[in-house]
């Protein structure tokens, strides 16, 4: 999933993504690219 990312990001949108993703560890924050990037992880989890 990163290697996708980081293909398919700019600098400015990868740089977005990982303070969303440091952000959503604060369990309130809220951030619908956070809630996306984990049903994304949870469906790769489950394909394994």
């Amino acid at each position: 999933m990163a290697r996708r990312m980081l293909a398919t990001l700019s600098r400015e949108a990868g740089l977005f993504t990982a303070h969303e993703m440091t952000e959503a560890l604060d369990p309130n924050y809220d951030s619908e690219l956070a809630r996306t990037l984990m049903v994304e992880c949870e469906r790769l989890l489950d394909a394994e």
